[in-house]
């Protein structure tokens, strides 16, 4: 049997999910970028675009996902400096519900793919998170 190495293991901050007056779930992530932002970069139009793939990518995942719509998880993102951006993602159901987990995962990949390279969630260097982390 191998050996359990308990240093092994990488915690990620996932920052606090919080319940708003109307019922929903709101967390905001903190995503630094290796590179500036394009100044002309839309990012209500983005937001939108990448709220729409995830959920679609949700009920592609799963016959059993195929009651999220597109109230269930909206992405707002916003630039509060050249190099960095929160990712505000509001949900109708507890944002510790499983099916937000491979979500949030999904939202890490649009933004690396649409706005830039990706250099720390939350603080910590990208590789630490899936979708990069193998481990």
């Amino acid at each position: 049997m191998a050996q359990y190495d308990p240093g092994a293991i990488t915690i990620n901050p996932w920052p606090p999910v919080r319940q708003l007056p109307d019922g929903t779930w709101k967390r905001v992530w903190q995503v630094a970028l290796k590179e500036d932002m394009l100044p002309d970069m839309q990012l209500d139009a983005l937001s939108s675009s990448i709220s729409t793939q995830i959920v679609a990518d949700l009920r592609a995942v799963d016959q059993r996902l195929s009651h999220i719509g597109s109230n269930d998880f909206a992405v707002c993102l916003q630039q509060t400096a050249p190099r960095e951006i929160t990712a505000s993602v509001v949900t109708q159901q507890d944002g510790w519900s499983d099916e937000y987990y491979f979500a949030t995962y999904q939202l890490f990949k649009c933004i690396e793919e649409r706005i830039g390279t990706i250099d720390k969630i939350e603080r910590q260097p990208k590789e630490l998170w899936r979708p990069w982390r193998r481990s």
